[in-house]
């Protein structure tokens, strides 16, 4: 595996990461982490897959909210062939009101740790530490 296809792939995963979220389908994303992965937003912990597709549920019926998640800088850290680390920048942009003007609700440094395994990356860990938040 070449650092080329892990960027590749990893761009990938975070795509369709998004979209999943951003389209009405949040629940779906469950599948792009581990069983026992992590995830701290904003200092919050949710540990535990089950606990995770759970928050994904409930972003999913928000059916009133519109989102997009924009990666971007992404950065490649410790590249093993079973586990990456990843630095890259969230910017959201989110709104519970179409009146809104589309500004960001969220720009923020996300650090993840994926494991590589049964052929796919998938996320372990994931903190998001917000740097500028609307109020």
């Amino acid at each position: 595996m070449n650092h080329q296809s892990i960027r590749a792939d990893i761009e990938q995963l975070l795509a369709e990461w998004a979209w999943l979220i951003d389209h009405g389908r949040a629940d779906e994303a469950a599948r792009f982490y581990t069983d026992d992965a992590e995830q701290n937003i904003a200092g919050v912990t949710t540990r535990g897959i089950d606990a995770i597709r759970d928050g994904l549920r409930r972003r999913r019926d928000m059916t009133g909210r519109t989102s997009r998640h924009v990666v971007s800088n992404l950065h490649l850290l410790e590249v093993t062939q079973s586990s990456i680390s990843v630095r890259w920048i969230l910017t959201l942009y989110r709104s519970d009101d179409s009146s809104r003007p589309p500004t960001p609700a969220l720009i923020g440094d996300v650090n993840d740790t994926m494991q590589h395994d049964a052929g796919t990356w998938k996320i372990r860990s994931r903190q998001i530490l917000p740097i500028f938040a609307a109020s």
